[in-house]
């Protein structure tokens, strides 16, 4: 990696739901080796930072290392300065059109959070504290949990055992 970072090229854009049920932006990128962790996707944790970079499907980024567990982002996207993330029309869990999106200031969304009860975000919550606190295993956080969830790699507590069969 040199002093500027690692340049990639944005496969897709989509969105996530975060542990307090707001619905926020990631990207996927092609698989690149960060001091020996290997990041294909990366969570993005406000609009206005995927507003600032101006990230799209096909936009360049650099990736820099900040510290252990912090990566900096430096767009090289689209140059329209009025760029705006695509917001969501439905939950990326639940597909339901539950979406309480409060204006900010009447310019756009500051905060969407799936509003429905039923939402598949309560079993990975409490997936997540089954992991965290019932098999004692803090470095697997609630994205963690999150992506194997949605990759269907982890949808029950009996599956979690299957993976970490070290734990049982």
């Amino acid at each position: 990696m040199n002093n500027f970072g690692i340049p990639v090229v944005v496969k897709e854009d989509g969105f996530y739901l975060n542990k307090l049920r707001e619905v926020l932006p990631y990207i996927r990128i092609a698989p690149v080796e960060i001091d020996n962790r290997v990041i294909s996707r990366i969570f993005l944790n406000s609009w206005d930072k995927a507003d600032a970079l101006r990230i799209s499907p096909g936009s360049n980024l650099m990736l820099k290392q900040v510290s252990m567990n912090n990566i900096e982002l430096i767009g090289t996207g689209s140059l329209y300065a009025r760029y705006t993330y695509p917001r969501p029309k439905v939950c990326p869990l639940c597909g339901e059109r539950y979406l309480n999106m409060p204006l900010n200031g009447g310019y756009g969304y500051d905060t969407i959070v799936c509003d429905n009860e039923y939402c598949k975000h309560n079993e990975i919550i409490l997936l997540w504290k089954f992991v965290k606190f019932a098999l004692q295993i803090p470095y697997l956080t609630y994205l963690d949990v999150y992506t194997l969830y949605v990759n269907n790699r982890m949808g029950t507590a009996e599956s979690i055992l299957e993976t970490l069969p070290d734990r049982v």
